[in-house]
């Protein structure tokens, strides 16, 4: 979510992907991405986690904080034994006005 309370989905392997390959990167950008103190509840093969995020950049006096917020997450264990994300929702605090969002994969 947005911080004009509006949202989109990215679901998917091939999805996620294309929205990770449209992020600005070196040498356009630095971006650091820093997550810390999930809470984790397990409930046998799923479990619910909330914890914090930034993104760090280089700015053009030094550097920036772009964005920050929480993240929702619903996990789940699968028969190979590998607990795997099922849903990670994203709540943005702040961001930074030069922060620019990736578009999401049509």
């Amino acid at each position: 979510r947005y911080l004009d309370g509006t949202g989109r989905e990215v679901a998917g392997r091939k999805q996620l992907a294309a929205y990770a390959r449209a992020h600005e990167s070196p040498p356009v950008k630095f971006p650091k991405h820093m997550s810390w103190a999930p809470v984790i509840d397990i409930d046998g093969r799923q479990a619910k986690a909330r914890g914090m995020f930034a993104i760090l950049n280089r700015g053009p006096e030094g550097p920036v904080v772009d964005v920050y917020g929480s993240y929702d997450d619903e996990m789940a264990v699968g028969s190979d034994g590998v607990w795997r994300f099922t849903v990670r929702l994203s709540i943005i605090e702040a961001m930074s006005r030069t922060f620019q969002l990736a578009n999401a994969p049509r």
